[in-house]
């Protein structure tokens, strides 16, 4: 089990009781920490001050779901292989979405990578990536790209022909 150190007194109500994370990371985001406890399973939120248990979840996140944090939402890889996003509430707890079906093969224990816009998730065997910046505005901008791209290869083919002779 992580032993939880952040300054806190001794006799502190925060304790492995309340959380004990055994294969996950944690975050403390606004004075709450999140994590999961791999004794029964859920993801939960704790009062950083008080130890007070303010919320748990419970899913199908296998022992841990490894997660990151990103414009109010954890992105969780579950250990079965789910990618899920959980809205980042000290007040309720609330699944955002979840794929229905894994994206890869369990056991997953790897956290997941965000850079750029750019989700990384892996398992034992097989590393993916996922481009979150797909929206109407980069839909059109790729758009915009592509039809450059190949109004510029039609005239580099034309170039060629008139100056080949063909």
């Amino acid at each position: 089990m992580m032993r939880i150190v952040l300054g806190i007194r001794q006799g502190s109500p925060l304790s492995l009781a309340v959380l004990g994370s055994q294969y996950a990371n944690m975050a403390v985001i606004d004075g709450h920490l999140y994590g999961f406890s791999s004794s029964d399973r859920t993801f939960r939120c704790l009062d950083i001050r008080s130890g007070e248990l303010r919320w748990k979840m419970e899913g199908e996140f296998g022992r841990a779901a490894p997660f990151v944090a990103a414009e109010g939402r954890f992105i969780m890889l579950t250990e079965p292989g789910h990618l899920a996003c959980v809205e980042i509430n000290p007040q309720e707890a609330r699944l955002a979405s979840s794929t229905p079906e894994p994206l890869l093969r369990g056991p997953c224990y790897a956290s997941p990578a965000l850079s750029r816009g750019r989700l990384y998730l892996r398992d034992e065997e097989k590393l993916v990536c996922l481009d979150l910046r797909m929206g109407p505005g980069n839909r059109a901008r790729t758009s915009a790209n592509a039809q450059r791209r190949s109004r510029d290869a039609e005239n580099s083919l034309n170039e060629n022909r008139r100056t080949s002779g063909n």
